[in-house]
Order: structure tokens, then C-alpha cells, then sequence
């Protein structure tokens, strides 16, 4: 992992993900959250603040060092129990059906096999729990979504391996979910490249 990626991405993508809109998204997305939970792509703990009472334990997946420590402090400064585990998610070292929700929130976009990914979060949720999905997704106007692939290759730069038109669905659907809920919803005053996002649940049946 290079300077860029330890010192630099780290706090920009916090300054990316940390709006007013965002938080909201991010509280509406984990108002109902309970049990046993599993984050993928932790990040710096932009979630933390959002996480209910019924919330009894959670275990966070972040392969990334200098995400790990800005998120220090909020681990810390958390009544939560918390497990960390500095690794991707194409291999959860957990058993299958450990967890009651799994939460992912901007980290689809990074994941190199995120179909891998998918499956494996479907393989650790409970039958009938929800993977939570919070994500920037490429867009349905067909002139914008020309300029995220064109522009794609620095975005994957930039950001740190973040892709800007990936399809979350899809996603999903190749990692085994069946019951996928997805609402599109826009980022306001955001660039076009980056305004068009997905919220909702994808459920194992």
C-alpha cells in the first residue's frame, strides 16, 4: 500500500462521505438494524454514530491500513462490541449463517470480485436476514453512463480502486440473493457522475 493510499484516500473519501445527505441515507438504511452484524468496507466508521440499541454485537471487514486507523477513535469512543478484521470479503473467515444483518455501504464499487464478495455475504447471513446495501451506481442517462466508462480508469485511481459505473443488482443476484430491494435515489448538487445511488435490502430467502 503506497502513501497515496494510506494517508491521502483515507481522508478523502471521509470528506466525500460525510455530507448531510449521506448521514441521512445512512440512518435511514440502519433504522432497523438488530443482532449480530457484520460491516463490509468499515472504512473510517462513518456508521458507527447510526447503529440502534438492538444492535448486540459487530464484527467490521476493511483491508485498508489507513482506513483502519481513522477509524480508531470512533471504535473506541463506541458502547458497541466490536470485532475488526483487517481483510477483503471475496473470504470471510465466519461460519455460514452467523450473522442476523450485514451492512455495506460504498464498498461495492471497491471490491475486486464483488460477486465473490456477494456470495460470500449471502453464505454468513442467518436464512431470512438482509444484506443492507448503501452505493454510488452507474447511471441510467445513456451520456452520462458514456462518461463514467470513459473515465472510469482514473476514478479507479483516484478513489482508491472505486469504480463509478458499476450495476449494484446484478451484483446481488450473481452472489445468490433472490429478494433484492433496491431504491435509486440522487445525491442534490452532486456532479452527474456521482449523483445517482442505490438504498435498500437484498434478503436470503
Amino acid at each position: 500500500m503506497g502513501l497515496y493510499e494510506r494517508h491521502l484516500c483515507p481522508p478523502l473519501t471521509e470528506l466525500f462521505l460525510s455530507s448531510g445527505w449521506v448521514h441521512k441515507q445512512r440512518a435511514r438504511l440502519l433504522a432497523g438494524v438488530g443482532g449480530r452484524v457484520l460491516e463490509i468496507g468499515f472504512g473510517t466508521g462513518l456508521n458507527l454514530g447510526h447503529y440502534p440499541d438492538q444492535v448486540e454485537s459487530l464484527a467490521i471487514i476493511d483491508p485498508g491500513e489507513g482506513m483502519h486507523s481513522r477509524a480508531r477513535a470512533r471504535i473506541d469512543a463506541s458502547s458497541l462490541s466490536i470485532e475488526t478484521h483487517k481483510l477483503g470479503a471475496e473470504s470471510l473467515p465466519f461460519a455460514d449463517g452467523e450473522f442476523d444483518a450485514v451492512v455495506c455501504t460504498f464498498t461495492l464499487c471497491t471490491i475486486g470480485d464483488p460477486v465473490a464478495a456477494a456470495s460470500e455475504m449471502h453464505r454468513v447471513l442467518a436464512p431470512g436476514a438482509a444484506l443492507l446495501v448503501l452505493e454510488h451506481v452507474g447511471s441510467e442517462e445513456r451520456g452520462v453512463r458514456r462518461w463514467q466508462d470513459r473515465l472510469n480508469p482514473v476514478q479507479n485511481v483516484l478513489g482508491c480502486g472505486c469504480n463509478l459505473n458499476r450495476d449494484i443488482e446484478p451484483i446481488l443476484v450473481g452472489g445468490g440473493f433472490e429478494d433484492v430491494e433496491l431504491e435509486r435515489i440522487h445525491a442534490p448538487r452532486a456532479p452527474k457522475l456521482f449523483r445517482e445511488h442505490v438504498r435498500g435490502r437484498a434478503r436470503k430467502l
